[in-house]
């Protein structure tokens, strides 16, 4: 599977963005819970009872219908506090959408490096294999003694419990790969390409930046924080208003010894806002804007360094896998097959082949933890930039 389609496969299927695409719906909740255009239903009171008096009893009864009103824009400032919650909901989902992507490009890399060095352990443990065939082939002609054959034995060992770890260690890249994007476990993906040296310059810290402040999720989901909260302070300061209720009375005073009497009255209850005055629901507004702003304010302050740290460790990894790139990992195999050939013809024996085969499998092993490492600068700096668009290495094969 090459890069892009794992890449648009995840950003499908994804647990995490399923979870945030889910999550949107509570917006759309929100502004339907903010849509009507009555605060509450009306209330209809009824009071029924006798009217005893020495000339006799009668009923009275009392209907009375209030609704209560907002008068102070409440509802429009509700609207809008709702809506800006489904914008920060949704630049959440954005933010989600990159940190799947960005974790998934760089669990592809690791995975290309997880197979080199699968790669590597396979070609150690056939070349320790055929050493111990040729080894004992040289002992039966007498040319080396039973000690050395044993060291070879001792080596191989060593060599199928790298392989063992090498192939656990894929085994891990991919599941990790799978956990990310929700691919199936029972059919593990594959990444197609191998390790590349990079092939252009970083760029500049600067321009970096500048990307980062236009387009960062984490910065867009921070305003868009910044933006709901004062939205919702704004309201909380408007709830402040009395909240007064119309309606209309109906009663009827029985008489005993007459007909009764219906008299019909508008009613006004208005509250007086002396004590309660929403101070609670205003002050824990307030903080949240204040919050949302030091948030805002302490990610982009911290980006500058964060970004020329970045940039540094991935132009230093790519200096590093340069060297590494061209003149070691193509020809680990061709240095494993002349070894085999000199000691096959006697020219060195068991223990300089010892020697030569790890000072091989050191050089081997730091190509690849260059690799890994420039890999993970990348990485870091895609996290830090917010986009990936800039990546100048991409696997052969991979994008």
């Amino acid at each position: 599977m090459t890069l892009a389609q794992l890449l648009a496969y995840g950003d499908v299927h994804a647990p995490a963005v399923r979870v945030a695409q889910t999550r949107v719906a509570l917006g759309d909740a929100e502004v339907r819970a903010a849509s009507p255009l009555l605060p509450a239903d009306p209330q209809l009171t009824l009071k029924l009872g006798p009217r005893l008096t020495a000339s006799g009893s009668a009923i009275d009864a009392q209907v009375i219908l209030l609704q209560r009103l907002q008068i102070a824009g409440e509802r429009g400032l509700r609207i809008d506090a709702a809506k800006r919650t489904r914008r920060r909901l949704r630049a959440g989902l954005s933010q989600v959408r990159w940190t799947v992507h960005q974790q998934l490009h760089a669990g592809y890399r690791r995975a290309q490096v997880a197979r080199g060095r699968l790669q590597a352990a396979k070609r150690l443990l056939a070349f320790t294999e055929r050493l111990l065939h040729i080894s004992r082939r040289r002992e039966q002609a007498g040319a080396i003694s039973g000690l050395q054959v044993q060291v070879v034995r001792g080596d191989l060992a060593q060599a199928q419990q790298a392989k063992i770890a090498a192939d656990n260690a894929y085994l891990a890249a991919r599941l990790r790969l799978a956990q990310l994007s929700g691919w199936p476990v029972r059919h593990l993906l594959e990444p197609d390409g191998r390790v590349a040296a990079p092939t252009a310059a970083v760029p500049s810290a600067r321009s970096l930046l500048h990307k980062a402040m236009r387009s960062h999720p984490a910065l867009r989901l921070t305003h868009a924080s910044i933006v709901e909260s004062e939205a919702r302070l704004r309201l909380a300061k408007r709830e402040v208003a009395p909240k007064p209720a119309l309606g209309v009375q109906l009663n009827r005073e029985g008489q005993a010894a007459a007909r009764a009497s219906h008299i019909v009255m508008g009613v006004l209850s208005l509250p007086i806002p002396m004590w309660q005055r929403n101070q609670g629901a205003v002050a824990r507004a307030r903080a949240r804007v204040a919050v949302a702003r030091a948030e805002h304010r302490a990610l982009r302050r911290q980006l500058h360094a964060r970004i020329a740290r970045a940039v540094a460790a991935v132009r230093a990894g790519a200096k590093r896998i340069r060297i590494y790139g061209t003149k070691v990992l193509p020809t680990f195999g061709t240095s494993l097959r002349m070894l085999q050939r000199a000691f096959e013809a006697g020219k060195i024996d068991v223990l300089q082949v010892m020697v030569a085969r790890g000072r091989f499998l050191e050089i081997q092993r730091q190509a690849l933890n260059a690799y890994d490492d420039y890999y993970r600068a990348v990485a870091t700096l895609e996290a830090v930039v917010g986009s990936d668009d800039w990546t100048h290495a991409g696997p052969r094969g991979a994008r």
